[in-house]
């Protein structure tokens, strides 16, 4: 294909970003056409396909790409052709804007799921901690029944698979209000990448061109539950990060298996009592001194794992992702993952 042909197609970014922004305007019809229609025999298509596949199909499109990129570089500055494989880069972008968008990004920019289920995210300082004493009462119950000790830290015998495949379980019969959840996703896998998302910070990810939920297979394993209901809830097309972790949460409360239901009911707290401190550190004492000291020992393995691997380009990743975020209707950025406190406060699923 000649360079200038490629340039003129490659523009048609421009095109997609108008049609992409007036579509974002009217989020009722992506709710019923796009995201419970459309989207929703993608993702049948490409689980099917990458189902057939033991490892990450996403993580060798991802590499595949970059090591395209890198070639065109390359050749570009050894023979001076510059205009040709800049082209070549323009249209490979402006493609996988549209693959975005089309296989699963217009998620972004669907009903909220506050409106579907009918609940206001609004609250009083009252409610929150109201909200917290019942998580921690949960969270206390879950993990003496798991440990028989409320000192001790649980260290479950069960292999990151066997969470994968527990956590999947937790989906099949899971049903909220009149929420669509359709049953085609597939267990996840571990990214390939998952030795530097240690130094990014984040747990996991879902690849919106193969539509695998993929795992950061190093963080620890209390944490694995919730962030793989987290991804699964990704791959069911709710892209915000507060809905995601929602449904997360109540994926896990679903489980028939107890170190799933803990993970969950943990996660939810730490959110909890993370608000709290913004509103009242004393009243954030008060109910952090309720807390099983073998749940707070789980915290602390959390924090120690994050510091182990911070550096100095985390904070350029966290604000190059909080703008994607941003762009992508989540107002709040990277503290999109907090406003799943609303939604626990006023959960009409209990």
């Amino acid at each position: 294909m000649k360079t200038h042909i490629k340039f003129i197609l490659s523009s048609s970014i421009l095109l997609q970003y108008v049609i992409v922004s007036w579509l974002s305007k009217f989020p009722a019809s992506i709710e019923t056409y796009y995201s419970n229609y459309i989207y929703i025999g993608i993702s049948a298509v490409l689980n099917r396909i990458s189902g057939l596949i033991p490892f990450s199909l996403g993580d060798l499109f991802y590499i595949s790409i970059l090591s395209l990129i890198i070639y065109w570089i390359s050749k570009g500055i050894k023979k001076k052709q510059y205009w040709s494989n800049l082209a070549n880069i323009s249209l490979t972008i402006s493609i996988l804007y549209f693959l975005f968008y089309a296989l699963w990004g217009l998620n972004y920019f669907r009903e909220p799921i506050s409106k579907q289920l009918n609940i206001k995210t609004t609250y009083t300082e009252t409610e929150l901690i109201e909200t917290t004493k019942h998580y921690i009462i949960a969270t206390n119950q879950l993990h003496f029944e798991l440990t028989k000790n409320d000192t001790l830290k649980f260290n479950t015998s069960l292999s990151i698979n066997d969470l994968k495949s527990i956590s999947l379980e937790s989906y099949r019969t899971l049903k909220i209000n009149n929420i669509h959840l359709h049953p085609y996703i597939k267990k996840s896998k571990n990214s390939w990448f998952s030795y530097i998302l240690n130094y990014t910070g984040f747990s996991g990810y879902l690849n919106p061109f193969t539509n695998e939920a993929q795992i950061n297979k190093y963080v620890p394993k209390h944490k694995l539950p919730l962030i793989i209901c987290h991804e699964h809830a990704h791959q069911l097309g709710f892209s915000a990060e507060n809905e995601a972790n929602y449904i997360g949460i109540i994926a896990c409360r679903n489980s028939e298996n107890t170190f799933v239901n803990y993970s969950g009911s943990k996660t939810a707290l730490r959110y909890l009592l993370n608000e709290v401190y913004k509103y009242n550190e004393d009243e954030y004492l008060k109910l952090r001194s309720l807390i099983n000291i073998g749940v707070l020992k789980d915290f602390k393995e959390s924090r120690a794992f994050w510091e182990k691997y911070e550096n100095p380009y985390e904070v350029f990743i966290k604000k190059g992702y909080d703008s994607y975020l941003k762009a992508n209707n989540q107002s709040s950025g990277i503290k999109s993952y907090n406003l799943v406190v609303g939604l626990l406060i006023n959960d009409t699923s209990n």
